[in-house]
Formats: C-alpha cells, sequence, structure tokens
C-alpha cells in the first residue's frame, strides 16, 4: 500500500507563506543539544571500536589497545581541524570504518 502524498505549492505561491527547505530549520537550542550529544558518542564510539577490535583480533596487551586508542582518538581529532579548516581536499578522500568494501572507498 503506497504512502499518502501531498503536494504543497512552490515556495512564494498558495496560500501558506514561503519557507526555507525543512533542512534548513534552525531547531530548539534544547532539541540540538541532545542531537548533539547524539552525535558525540556515536563519533567517540566508531573512533574507539576499531582500534579495540584490531587489538583484541592480535591478541596484543591491554596497555598496546589503550596506546592504539589514544593514537586513534588523537589523528581523529588532528583529522577533524583539518576538515574544519579546509587544507585540501581531505573531505573526499578514505572510507568509512564501518561496512567498508572496495567500492565505497573514494579518492577524489
Amino acid at each position: 500500500m503506497p504512502l499518502p502524498t501531498t503536494r504543497t505549492p512552490p515556495p512564494g505561491q498558495g496560500d501558506q507563506p514561503a519557507r526555507g527547505h525543512p533542512v534548513d530549520e534552525v531547531l530548539a537550542p534544547q532539541r540540538l543539544a541532545v542531537l548533539g550529544l547524539q552525535h558525540l558518542f556515536i563519533m567517540y564510539a566508531g573512533a574507539v571500536a576499531v582500534p579495540l577490535i584490531v587489538g583484541a583480533a592480535l591478541k596484543l596487551p591491554a596497555t598496546t589497545i589503550g596506546l592504539l586508542v589514544s593514537a586513534d582518538l588523537l589523528v581523529s581529532g588532528i583529522a577533524t581541524i583539518i576538515q574544519s579548516v579546509g587544507i585540501g581536499k581531505s573531505s573526499g578522500y578514505g572510507c568509512r570504518s564501518s561496512r567498508a568494501r572496495p567500492s565505497r572507498c573514494s579518492a577524489r
């Protein structure tokens, strides 16, 4: 059963006032804080998971795994700063660690 769709007139036409796209909407500060924390937790878990899994698979000692986690967080922070400043074309390289397949890797 298809979902019902509604057709809205283009901005500036019809009875409704012109509005921007919903993706450009600024959310309430409380909602932004909750979504920011969610992003922070997921980002941290994604950065820490790879060294933990690889370290456990290689049967490394706990101190070495801790060093891998620290190094991964440091490199993630440096990459974030480089990407936010816009040095080079760093946002188009590499692939995601989760479900990384050769077809998903890119080097623009």
